[in-house]
């Protein structure tokens, strides 16, 4: 009988170092070298399958504790989001990419998704 591999979460590395590394290619693929946002539109959480995504937006929409790799999870998401180019330019879009680098708590993420919703963008 054919073994089923481990779940990703038991042989993925989850070190700090390569958090910050998953952050980062994140980040470069959301905003290539020129500054100019990405050309397609934003992936929904919903439609992810087998990351670390959904449990973490569950984990903030139901009020759950949230962990460091969570907190980390939901803001690239977020980062993704709000550079994607089907936004239209306006001060409230340009605030909240300048503001996105600082989701770093759950009262943070909780003020900047008020904001996006006002603007017209909601990622949850």
């Amino acid at each position: 009988m054919a073994r089923k591999p481990p779940p990703l979460d038991i042989v993925e590395d989850r070190s700090p170092a390569a958090l910050k590394a998953e952050r980062d290619f994140i980040k470069a693929r959301a905003r290539p070298s020129s500054g100019r946002a990405m050309r397609t539109p934003p992936d929904y959480w919903r439609n992810e399958i087998g990351s670390d995504l959904r449990p973490a937006v569950l984990a903030y929409l139901h009020g759950d504790p949230l962990s460091e790799h969570q907190i980390a999870t939901l803001h690239a998401y977020l980062h993704q989001w709000i550079w994607a180019d089907v936004w239209a330019r306006d001060r409230r879009i340009s605030r909240l990419r300048r503001q996105v680098d600082d989701l770093t708590s759950r009262t943070v993420i909780s003020w900047w998704l008020a904001d996006a919703v006002e603007a017209g963008i909601d990622p949850l």
